[in-house]
């Protein structure tokens, strides 16, 4: 899947950029590493509040079609598990439905649940893996497995107040959308 290629290399050239810390911060003689250890930056390894968050998506499967999903994000382990960074580990439950735009497939509606660890680069970028397992639910004959399981990374911008825009490359599918701290 070579778009899939595409994303996660554009995601991990997002994460890469949020890493080096602006440019007023470097002008300044700072090194980066200064600003990584910033209050709610990667480095800040004290106590976080995290709240729930409610997502919504435009997902794409190569070869196969579009659709929408939507996902809620319950924090576990709020601080994570590695004291010396600002880490999280949350639960996203939610489905999807996918309709068989490129192919004669049969419509789909997607069941999942996905742990995922969130690093918090700095307060406007997260940057997260997930590994969970979905249930598949075919509207039509099929040769899908019912259970499949799910992988992948993500980064999440935010925009404003409580506003984030997310994109996830999450085997076997894509998906840009929003979501809302609540």
């Amino acid at each position: 899947m070579p778009r899939a290629s595409r994303l996660s290399a554009a995601l991990a050239a997002a994460v890469a950029a949020s890493l080096a810390g602006p440019a007023s911060a470097q002008l300044d003689g700072k090194p980066p590493d200064q600003f990584m250890k910033a209050p709610d930056s990667l480095l800040d390894g004290s106590a976080h509040e995290r709240r729930s968050q409610i997502s919504g998506y435009g997902v794409f499967i190569p070869s196969y079609g579009i659709g929408a999903a939507g996902r809620y994000a319950l924090p576990i382990f709020k601080d994570g598990f590695i004291p010396e960074l600002n880490e999280s580990l949350e639960v996203e439950f939610g489905g999807d439905f996918i309709f068989p735009t490129f192919g004669t497939g049969p419509a789909l509606v997607v069941i999942a649940a996905e742990p995922r660890w969130t690093f918090h680069f700095t307060p406007q970028v997260d940057g997260y893996f997930k590994l969970g397992v979905a249930g598949l639910i075919s509207l039509g004959p099929s040769l899908f497995s019912p259970i499949q399981p799910v992988a992948g990374i993500g980064l999440a911008y935010k925009v404003a107040g409580n506003l984030w825009l997310r994109a996830e490359a999450c085997y076997p599918i894509m998906s840009l959308g929003a979501g809302l701290d609540f």
